[in-house]
């Protein structure tokens, strides 16, 4: 069954976050970072917080903004003073992440294209893999935004992720250009709906 995320759902959807995309840029803050992320996206009224849930428990996570820069804006202001000491003990450990952290502050308004609705994380737990969760919740992130009057929207997916690349092109999204950020090269999908 796929029904929106809520407030109960922050620690577990952070946690297939972090399960499916352990290299990437924003979990690499821990945990708690990424949990505090959630809650902003779950709260948020510029997202579509969607999850997969098998048996009660939650297997896969889809998170569309319908307005990326209303939706980072929001988490950045509202939870600045849990988010700050988390961001200056990774910097000070890792002084290379200020610059990543730079590229994500201003991501919204310098992002590699004009439209606002976009697919954010999409991660299916591991041991469930390959059964068409993420099929299912894509179909389903695009259902909200018809109903929410958006035509098309993006995603981007690093050159690295060489299925996620493939889960794109495969699902319809047709690729836009290529675009560096956190030091890798990245495609631009973009779905129509």
């Amino acid at each position: 069954m796929i029904t929106r995320l809520n407030g109960d759902d922050m620690e577990s959807s952070a946690y297939l976050h972090m399960q499916g995309m352990p290299d990437d840029f924003l979990p690499s803050f821990g945990n708690q970072f990424l949990r505090l992320i959630h809650e902003g996206m779950i709260q948020s009224p510029y997202s579509i917080p969607l999850g997969l849930f098998k048996n009660g428990e939650l297997k896969g996570v889809i998170v569309g903004a319908t307005n990326t820069q209303k939706l980072l804006s929001g988490i950045y202001l509202k939870l600045f003073l849990k988010l700050i000491p988390l961001v200056v003990y990774k910097i000070i450990s890792q002084p290379t992440h200020l610059l990543f952290l730079w590229q994500t502050l201003v991501y919204s308004s310098r992002k590699p294209s004009n439209i606002p609705a976009e697919l954010l994380v999409l991660t299916v737990d591991t041991k469930v893999r390959r059964k068409g969760y993420g099929t299912q919740l894509l179909k389903a992130l695009k259902k909200e935004y018809r109903n929410a009057g958006i035509g098309n929207f993006i995603v981007g997916a690093a050159h690295k992720h060489k299925a996620a690349n493939q889960f794109y092109q495969k699902t319809g999204g047709v690729w836009k250009k290529d675009f560096v950020m956190y030091d890798h090269i990245w495609s631009l999908y973009e779905y129509s709906i």
